[in-house]
């Protein structure tokens, strides 16, 4: 779930059927459409694109090891789109996100289900057992993708996290599995807590995201997924 500059709206899923995985156009006029996705050599990409946001001439997914990028104008033409590659974080990946520059990726921890490194999984400075990792790129015009693969922090953040998105004084995490109710937790923006973890490309300062800067949570029906703010307001998208 991404919104773009002129209102135009990206959304991503898989296909129950097996078939080419999507990316949704809503544009603000006319009818929405959709593009699907295959890798370079023409195979179906059949991910689960559980995330998707946007760059420059790039539209980046959350992938099996990192994030995958095909190119926009591919997207926006409603054409079948070839993988253009990856952008490594060595996991998993179940959302992505873009703010002012960097590129967010974060994976998706339920024990027994989906579990994440065990480096991930720390006791954060309040106390709090966080389960999950939040990889921060730098875009980077010309590094190739658009994004420097170098990445440059971390955030470690709670489980069941499907989705994030940064207001004006924080951030907004989506929380949900099954058919449970889902949470919105707010946090505030915190850099005077400031440890280090270990990623692919070496190590990186870690922020934490806990009980110490949580602001507000809203409870909400089962299954919020990616989440954009506009306007005042968190717009959500549900499975």
């Amino acid at each position: 779930f991404d919104l773009m500059e002129d209102g135009t709206y990206l959304m991503c899923g898989y296909m129950s059927d097996d078939t080419s995985s999507r990316v949704y156009v809503k544009p603000v006029k006319g009818k929405s459409y959709h593009s699907s996705l295959y890798y370079a050599d023409g195979t179906p990409y059949v991910k689960h694109a559980g995330g998707v946001c946007h760059n420059g001439d790039f539209v980046y997914l959350a992938g099996d090891d990192g994030v995958d990028v095909f190119l926009l104008s591919d997207i926006l033409a409603g054409k079948d789109a070839c993988m253009l590659g990856i952008i490594p974080t060595g996991h998993d990946m179940a959302f992505c996100s873009f703010r002012d520059g960097y590129l967010f990726a974060g994976n998706f921890y339920i024990a027994e289900h989906y579990e994440t490194p065990a480096h991930h999984r720390l006791t954060t400075p309040a106390g709090d057992q966080n389960t999950s990792l939040i990889t921060v790129f730098r875009a980077d015009e010309s590094c190739e993708f658009g994004i420097d693969p170098n990445a440059v922090a971390a955030i470690s953040a709670t489980d069941k996290v499907q989705g994030m998105c940064f207001t004006e004084d924080g951030i907004v995490l989506s929380i949900s599995w099954s058919l449970t109710d889902s949470n919105l937790l707010f946090y505030t923006y915190d850099d005077q807590r400031v440890g280090c973890v270990e990623v692919l490309t070496g190590e990186v300062p870690l922020y934490y995201l806990d009980s110490a800067n949580l602001v507000h949570t809203a409870v909400l029906p089962p299954m919020s997924e990616e989440l954009v703010y506009r306007d005042g307001r968190v717009e959500v998208m549900c499975e």
